[in-house]
């Protein structure tokens, strides 16, 4: 079977993995979310051609979803990166702003303040040393909130009916 025969089986595969993620990072905007699944999967061809089509079985869910975020990264990172030096301020100040009614903010709902301009700084595209030196934490401590925040939005999901992993 040739290389593209194979990606194009992988991608049918796990293409709700990849669904699911660009919808969650896309905060609802359609043309956001088609925007990451184009990335995403561009930068899942190119590396899966550089490996030359070569996936155990049982490691291609986790390549994929990894895959994804690297894709997803790259293309909030150049859509919304900031250089400004308040941007903390600001992420923190729209925390504080009502809720748009979207999936991301309905999970986040009840987020502690560091957590919310956690959530917030990602959103903005920034990596976790930006966003270290931006809430003045050291990357220990960073790690420590990012775990909170998510054990929380799971806790969350799963109140509102949805599967996560732990269950």
């Amino acid at each position: 079977m040739e290389i593209e025969e194979q990606f194009v089986r992988l991608m049918e595969r796990h293409n709700g993995t990849v669904r699911r993620l660009c919808v969650l990072y896309s905060d609802g905007d359609k043309q956001l979310c088609r925007d990451l699944m184009q990335e995403a999967v561009a930068c899942m061809w190119k590396n899966y051609r550089r490996r030359g089509g070569l996936l155990w079985e049982a490691a291609q869910g986790a390549w994929v979803y990894w895959q994804t975020m690297h894709g997803i990264n790259h293309a909030l990172r150049g859509r919304w990166r900031r250089s400004d030096v308040g941007a903390a301020e600001e992420a923190a100040e729209a925390a504080e702003q009502p809720s748009d009614g979207s999936l991301v903010d309905e999970l986040a709902d009840g987020l502690g303040g560091r957590e919310r301009q956690l959530l917030e700084l990602l959103r903005q595209g920034y990596r976790n040393e930006e966003i270290a030196a931006r809430m003045n934490v050291s990357p220990s401590t960073l790690k420590r909130i990012r775990r909170t925040m998510l054990e929380h939005m799971r806790r969350r999901a799963e109140a509102m009916g949805m599967k996560t992993k732990k269950q």
